[in-house]
């Protein structure tokens, strides 16, 4: 299985409400030389990986598996995938199960570190969700040492006003997702091959009218193949079984085939979202109380489903 690491980035479009999706993703690191590790990902499923060969190979990065211009944001509790990468793109032999991450502003630190566990169980690379509550906005950083090598990665921290983004806390807009029977102009309803997930029986909207806890996934497998798309779905697939009393529900990222090259579906647009996959765990009640971002594995999952489902 390839190593490295693949997920969707977002950008705006001049003239239009909704965002749009591109096909070329990518990483940051900040390594010995500040080095940018960059992978594309397309239709086909392919990678392409730009490296420098006058790094030192020893030498690690902290991969911010999110946009460090845009997805952090201040005063709301905050979920920071990072991966901990040597220069090829790939993690380290000897991978910590536990790594101390600490906050820095203009080089001083900004509280104390923050411990986050390694998730590997089912998704093609380790990460380290770093959870933690940045008061003000600004230009910070986060440091971690593994192994002896130090590594920093730059970050953006915005107001939450800036952001769009449906967040914990708050109520899920309520869209009438593609289904098996209606389809609302969403073709292919699932990119999912050779055959469709089983997460459009039911729409979003049905599934909250009636007061259901729902499992709402964002995502393009299609177009994701490699990195983490696909295989989370995967891992939300095998789940369900064992959470009855909870409704799932899939939606695509794209209107059409073309993919990328076309519009968005309704329910990126009424997320506001920027980038994908996302997966919401909604009350009840209709409010989220948990959004899983870019990567998660099974014990991410199956804690948050567990909630879910009390």
């Amino acid at each position: 299985m390839d190593g490295r690491l693949c997920s969707t980035a977002v950008t705006s479009t001049p003239g239009t409400r909704s965002p749009r999706l591109t096909r070329r993703s990518f990483v940051i690191g900040a390594g010995a030389a500040g080095a940018l590790l960059a992978t594309g990902c397309g239709s086909s499923g392919t990678t392409t990986a730009a490296t420098s060969s006058t790094l030192d190979p020893s030498a690690l990065n902290l991969a911010l598996r999110f946009d460090p211009n845009s997805y952090a944001l201040a005063g709301i509790p905050q979920r920071l995938v990072v991966s901990v990468l040597d220069n090829k793109g790939e993690p380290p032999a000897e991978l910590p199960g536990t790594v101390d991450f600490q906050l820095t502003r203009d080089g001083k630190p900004v509280g104390d570190p923050i411990a986050a566990t390694a998730h590997d169980d089912g998704v093609p690379v380790a990460y380290f969700p770093v959870r933690t509550t940045i008061a003000e906005p600004g230009t910070y950083a986060l440091t971690a040492t593994v192994g002896g090598t130090t590594a920093s990665a730059p970050m953006k921290v915005s107001p939450a006003s800036s952001s769009s983004l449906v967040e914990p806390g708050q109520a899920l807009p309520s869209v009438a997702t593609p289904t098996v029977l209606d389809a609302r102009g969403v073709d292919p309803i699932c990119t999912r091959l050779p055959e469709i997930c089983p997460f459009h029986e039911v729409d979003l909207a049905t599934s909250l009218a009636a007061g259901q806890p729902t499992v709402l996934l964002v995502s393009t497998p299609q177009f994701c193949q490699i990195g983490v798309c696909g295989p989370v779905l995967n891992l939300v697939m095998e789940t369900r079984d064992r959470f009855p009393t909870l409704t799932f529900v899939h939606a695509e990222v794209y209107v059409g085939p073309e993919g990328p090259d076309g519009p968005t579906t309704a329910t990126v647009d009424a997320m506001g979202l920027p980038f994908e996959p996302s997966l919401f765990f909604v009350g009840g009640d209709g409010i989220v109380t948990e959004r899983l971002d870019i990567v998660f594995d099974r014990s991410e999952l199956d804690a948050g489903l567990t909630a879910l489902a009390g």
